[in-house]
């Protein structure tokens, strides 16, 4: 049976590599009917919606892969790429960290990561002047408190404005929804 799923995944990778997508697609269908639980099926239906462009539609499937196989650093690595193509910062940080922290350190998609987060740390130091964990964990509590805000919940908010202005004081943005958050209170003055 093992065979015959590696075989059926070459015959889609051979597919993708033609541009059939319909006829890559309905291997695919079947194959994930019969083998939910395969890692390199569900990759290989991200890989099948990441050469079509449809980069949300990949995510699940990069996401189920490593769920049942956690180091599977292809997945990780596409999963990472589609959100930098989405520009989705904070996942695709995590997600070349995933694969450094999974993957086997010769293995050239860890060393493509690791230059990748090398760079980040360079760039953010520069711009934010933080650490890359520290950039990281800004943003999720940012992130947090823009929700929060958004469901008017604002002195929770400003407290986590206020975390994010401690953590990363360079950036404008928790500055400036700490501002939206006052007004909305009427205390116009702060």
């Amino acid at each position: 049976a093992a065979i015959k799923i590696e075989s059926a995944i070459d015959e889609v990778d051979e597919l993708l590599e033609r541009s059939a997508f319909k006829q890559a697609n309905k291997k695919l269908d079947i194959l994930i009917k019969k083998q939910p639980k395969h890692p390199q099926i569900q990759f290989m239906m991200g890989v099948l919606f990441i050469r079509q462009n449809k980069l949300d539609e990949a995510i699940p499937f990069f996401e189920a892969a490593i769920e049942i196989s956690p180091n599977l650093t292809e997945a990780r690595f596409n999963l990472a790429v589609v959100y930098k193509e989405k520009l989705d910062i904070a996942n695709m940080l995590k997600g070349f960290q995933g694969v450094v922290q999974f993957g086997e350190p010769h293995d050239p998609l860890v060393q493509q990561a690791q230059g990748i987060l090398d760079d980040m740390e360079e760039t953010v130091r520069e711009i934010e002047g933080v650490d890359l964990q520290t950039y990281t964990k800004s943003n999720e509590i940012f992130d947090a408190a823009f929700n929060l805000m958004k469901n008017d919940e604002l002195e929770k908010a400003i407290e986590l404005f206020e975390e994010v202005i401690s953590l990363s004081g360079r950036n404008p943005k928790p500055h400036g929804n700490l501002g939206i958050c006052y007004s909305r209170q009427g205390k116009k003055q702060r």
